[in-house]
């Protein structure tokens, strides 16, 4: 079985996350983006409704089956702050021929805070600091299942640099 390159992303709410996502889609148009907001909408037409975390995780899950039955890769959007929840999805997810790459956006605090205040869907800046703080104390780590964890590539203007994005994604598949 040849070896599948999936993706966790791992940032603060307003990090950019789902910006890097669609750039993801794009170079690889065969990945599933799997992303628990999207659920949420999917399921309660309010993305602002948590619900049971256990609901959320099983359409996590099939939407996954499906995708690696389909040999598609993944791309996992949401914010992954707290080790054991990037350990929880990796070991849940860790099927033979499926490796992962963890992407980190390391997007400051004051300019999540700042385009957080730009969404229509908010989060409340306490947890947002809250979940600094976290990812300060518990940053990402292959030992955490990931092939590699690797910083999200920026140009000078600060938006994500697409082409050194797709020189680290060849460079890690060499890998594989």
């Amino acid at each position: 079985m040849s070896k599948q390159l999936s993706h966790v992303l791992i940032g603060l709410p307003g990090a950019g996350k789902s910006t890097f996502a669609q750039v993801l889609a794009q170079l690889d148009p065969k990945s599933i983006w799997i992303c628990p907001d999207r659920i949420r909408e999917q399921l309660y037409e309010d993305e602002n409704i948590q619900g049971p975390w256990a609901e959320i995780q099983a359409v996590i899950c099939q939407q996954f089956n499906q995708a690696i039955q389909a040999q598609h890769p993944v791309i996992y959007d949401a914010t992954n702050v707290k080790a054991q929840w990037r350990l929880d999805f990796v070991q849940r997810h860790s099927l033979p021929g499926i490796q992962w790459l963890g992407w980190y956006l390391t997007t400051s605090v004051k300019d999540c805070i700042y385009r957080n205040q730009l969404r229509a869907r908010q989060v409340p800046p306490e947890v947002v600091l809250s979940y600094a703080q976290v990812l300060r104390d518990q940053p990402p780590s292959i030992s955490e299942g990931f092939l590699q964890v690797v910083p999200v590539p920026l140009d000078s203007q600060g938006q994500v640099d697409i082409s050194q994005t797709q020189r680290l994604i060849a460079t890690v598949q060499h890998l594989l």
